[in-house]
């Protein structure tokens, strides 16, 4: 068994300008870009949750060097900002133990910056196993919805740019595949079909044992979840992994 790891444009486009002139030092994370099963890039990965998307669909990395001089507020040459596709790359581990995998994936909320199309997302990856899962971060530009709209508008009042990345960290779509099928929104998937192959972790399910049952009804008119949705479900999936490996946490 694997192991279990655990929208308005113009208005949006002024709050970013105030985000983006912000110092840029801790938005780097020292981590890997594994590229293919035999190359790998050591770097610092912007991951900078004002603006998910810019991660989720592109990969900013700089050098130790560069990385240095930004801690000490120097400029350095944009090219020695280097960028790298979702789908040229497998995806990122950072230091602190988060990992980052691209997946395809397409979006059918109303607040989707593409479409009903699939496309290539690097995307954090909570769970590696039997079902995996992931977090998709609400974007920040473009298409917004009016919850994050009223956060961005809040954040820029308070002038604290942590009210904004407190929201977007703690409200996100959960995405669910299944022995590498189709990526899919957690909401939109019956679950029954994913895990109740196991007898004892649909009886636990349907005797809401996880609380996740109370969870997913609380939040079933919206692809938007949160972290008390996510640890249920953890629980739930916990036990699916176990089961599989004929043991049953408890």
């Amino acid at each position: 068994m694997r192991n279990l790891h655990v929208l308005c444009t113009g208005l949006v486009f002024t709050l970013l300008f105030s985000f983006t002139v912000s110092s840029q030092q801790n938005t780097y994370k020292k981590g890997t870009i594994i590229v293919n099963q035999k190359k790998s890039i050591a770097a610092f990965i912007e991951v900078d949750f004002r603006l998910p998307q810019r991660f989720q669909s592109s990969i900013t990395y700089v050098s130790q060097e560069n990385y240095e001089k930004l801690q000490k507020d120097e400029k350095i040459k944009g090219k020695s900002k280097k960028t790298m596709k979702p789908k040229d790359i497998i995806g990122f581990d950072l230091d602190d133990g988060t990992s980052f995998r691209t997946v395809s994936y397409t979006d059918m909320s109303s607040n989707s910056s593409v479409g009903p199309m699939p496309i290539k997302l690097c995307l954090q990856r909570v769970v590696d196993g039997k079902i995996d899962l992931y977090k998709m971060f609400s974007a920040t530009t473009g298409n917004v919805s009016h919850d994050i709209k009223s956060v961005m508008n809040l954040s820029e009042d308070e002038d604290d740019d942590n009210i904004l990345i407190d929201y977007v960290q703690d409200n996100f779509q959960l995405l669910v595949q299944k022995n590498e099928g189709t990526v899919k929104n957690l909401m939109s998937v019956s679950l029954l079909n994913y895990f109740g192959e196991n007898s004892k972790v649909k009886e636990n399910y349907i005797e809401n044992q996880y609380g996740f049952r109370d969870e997913f009804n609380q939040q079933s008119n919206s692809p938007i979840a949160n972290h008390n949705l996510e640890a249920a479900l953890l629980r739930l999936l916990n036990d699916y992994e176990s089961v599989d490996s004929g043991q049953l946490t408890k």
